[in-house]
């Protein structure tokens, strides 16, 4: 494993199931990426971010996702909602799992627009409501 922060989560997680469509992105432009769009599921979900279950197509970009050089775009719709949300993320940890290429990866949101709070504040209050 490759730096698991549990002890560092500023909210708690709430245990879902939904998919997630996500596409990998360098930040250095000179950096050319498939466009290919991957589909995951999420485990669990926060304010912060989300546990992110699916595939890595290249485990030699472990390091570049684990310092920032890579970013991940993630679309999602929440249960419940009909909006899609899209966040711009970063990976904070990756775990492999016992599937090739198939990898967990703890996901920070690094930028939420108003709309994208505003749902998973609703979305987290609800949940939590509801225990």
């Amino acid at each position: 494993m490759a730096g698991n922060p549990s002890d560092r989560r500023k909210s708690e997680r709430i245990g879902v199931q939904f998919r997630v469509g996500y596409r990998f992105r360098a930040l250095d432009p000179k950096t050319k990426l498939s466009a290919e769009v991957h589909e995951g599921k999420a485990q669990n979900v926060s304010h912060g971010g989300l546990l992110l279950r699916g595939p890595l197509p290249d485990q030699s970009w472990t390091s570049k996702l684990l310092t920032g050089t890579f970013m991940l775009d993630a679309e999602f719709t929440l249960p419940g909602q009909s909006d899609a949300l899209k966040i711009e993320s970063r990976i904070a940890w990756i775990e492999p799992t016992d599937k090739e290429h198939v990898c967990c990866f703890g996901v920070s949101f690094a930028k939420l627009g108003k709309k994208e709070k505003d749902s998973l504040a609703k979305y987290l209050k609800d949940k939590e409501g509801a225990k």
